[in-house]
């Protein structure tokens, strides 16, 4: 099974029909341009510099928003373009000095929508969700609801794809599909027919890399009555493979299922999901998880007006064509309990909860079961300050070896927020947490505490001061794994009256890498960025 797919130039034509754009529209009715330039200075010290994300000098960013609403056509289509421009002369935010980073054209009128360029590729879950770039069609029958939807286009990430072979180009993946829905009172069903295809002669392709061919049918359905909504999807999958170039074809095909369940009965709420999808199901263009049976469950039940008591069962396991030599099954249980107004305060609540989760190999190479105690407090004092608290507990055992660990998990959050006389809006966070970590089979505990503190001013009338600091520690088991990391950072925003609909903003970060027992890897960030944003707007003629 090979089924056809467009050429790599085809896709191309959408860049081509974008660009003659303003040749198809009459008059604009409106136009919004949005600009951001980032102007940065940033200063890299330190013998483990080469470990530093950011490059080091002076560098631009600038981004172009452009939003194009009219009439095309003889006014009888509307039109709204969107286009994303980027100039940058750092590698760090684009590979491209110069990139279009959003190209979208839409047309509608009363029952039918064309979109080219960027378009969000939605049939169902499992057959496809995907950004593309290239062409999609939706034609309403009654309403939104009665619809047939089409498209196709390249899974190409840039635009610079199409036009040009950048160094670090995937091969490319084309694909698309259509999808017809029928809508009734209480019942929806839709059926779907995706199709994806790597292009295997493509001359950006490793020798080691697969390629792919598949065509993928499913049908997803929707029921609601009251507080009852019950849905579910059903696909097929039907994959060639050529796993090396110019190597043989392999085919494969698998199906998957899911069921989905929400409702409300007075008292109690349920959320609860079967799926299974098996080992020889892929899905180039949806999302799926092969070789997976999974139950899922939930129950919140409200005892009172200020206690609820809430349930979790989550099963899982995998193996289903006994074609590995073990099969794995995780089991959890988790019950809790929320109360609201704790001890007769207003603002406070307090949740406690306890999970069970079993992890069983059946070739016994692990048996292992883990506790979890959890305690969540948040409370409201003197009307300024919100504070908030989690302690978790964690106990693992492995049956297997006898083994035991333990881990910890703390964390402290106090807000505070006041609006001043001066009309100032104060606001400052204190995050205090530590977790101590752990491992089964391993001696030691790995021990990571971290604080961060932050204050903001904001004046209301667009200037907003404000300045961080964060610090991060780890002493770790692993012998070379101590390390400490500091981060500080202020910033400075306004909106004077000279950048009309804009706003100008300069910011200073200090960044400060530490490992202990590697002193050669140390190493500084210093960032110093000043940011211009500026807006201009046509408004719509009356």
């Amino acid at each position: 099974m090979r089924p056809p797919f467009l050429s790599r130039e085809l896709p191309a034509l959408c860049l081509v029909t974008l660009c003659g754009l303003p040749c198809q529209i009459t008059l604009a009715d409106s136009l919004s341009i949005n600009t951001r330039s980032d102007l940065l200075f940033q200063r890299i010290t330190g013998p483990g510099q080469a470990s530093s994300f950011y490059d080091p000098g002076t560098h631009l960013l600038h981004e172009t928003d452009l939003r194009w609403q009219g009439q095309a056509f003889g006014n009888q289509w509307n039109s709204l373009f969107n286009g994303t421009l980027r100039v940058t002369d750092s590698q760090q935010f684009d590979p491209e000095q110069v990139s279009f980073q959003k190209l979208e054209w839409k047309l509608n009128d009363a029952h039918t929508q064309i979109n080219f360029g960027d378009y969000f590729a939605n049939l169902s879950q499992y057959s496809l969700t995907k950004g593309i770039k290239g062409v999609g069609f939706q034609r309403n029958f009654q309403d939104d609801q009665n619809y047939l939807r089409l498209t196709y286009g390249t899974f190409d990430g840039q635009w610079a794809y199409l036009y040009h072979r950048p160094s670090g180009e995937p091969m490319d993946r084309f694909g698309g599909g259509a999808r017809l829905q029928r809508a009734w009172e209480k019942f929806r069903f839709g059926l779907n027919l995706a199709q994806v295809a790597d292009r295997n002669d493509d001359p950006n392709r490793l020798a080691t890399t697969p390629a792919y061919s598949q065509i993928l049918p499913a049908a997803d359905w929707e029921y609601r009555n009251g507080s009852l909504v019950v849905s579910g999807e059903h696909a097929y999958s039907d994959t060639d493979t050529q796993a090396t170039a110019g190597g043989a074809t392999t085919s494969k095909s698998g199906s998957a299922h899911k069921l989905v369940m929400r409702a409300a009965f007075k008292s109690i709420n349920l959320d609860g999901q079967a799926e299974r999808v098996a080992s020889d199901f892929l899905s180039l263009g949806g999302g799926a998880t092969p070789d997976r049976l999974r139950y899922y469950l939930k129950a919140d039940y409200k005892l009172t007006r200020e206690w609820r008591l809430f349930g979790i069962f989550d099963d899982y396991r995998d193996n289903l064509d006994n074609q590995k030599t073990a099969t794995t099954e995780s089991t959890t249980w988790e019950a809790g309990l929320r109360k609201s107004r704790a001890f007769d305060r207003r603002h406070m609540n307090v949740a406690l909860s306890w999970r069970v989760r079993n992890l069983d190999v059946s070739d016994a190479s692990r048996d292992q079961v883990t506790h979890r105690i959890k305690l969540k407090v948040n409370d409201r004092i003197a009307n300024d300050f919100d504070v908030r608290g989690e302690l978790e507990q964690i106990l693992d055992k492995d049956h297997r070896t006898a083994d035991n660990a333990q881990s910890t998990l703390f964390d402290l959050g106090i807000g505070y927020r006041k609006r001043l006389e001066n009309k100032w809006d104060m606001r400052a966070n204190l995050d205090i947490g530590r977790q101590e970590t752990g491992t089964l089979n391993t001696s030691g505990t790995d021990v990571n505490d971290r604080v961060r503190l932050s204050l903001n001013a904001d004046k209301g009338n667009g200037t907003v001061l404000g300045c961080s600091y964060e610090w991060n520690a780890s002493d770790l088991v692993a012998a070379t794994g101590d390390n400490r990391h500091k981060r500080a950072s202020a910033f400075w925003q306004s909106r004077p009256a000279w950048i009309k609909d804009g706003s100008l903003k300069l910011e200073y970060s200090d960044y400060d890498h530490q490992f202990l027992q590697r002193a050669g890897d140390n190493y500084r960030e210093q960032i110093l960025k000043l940011s211009l944003q500026w807006n201009f707007q046509k408004e719509a003629k009356q």
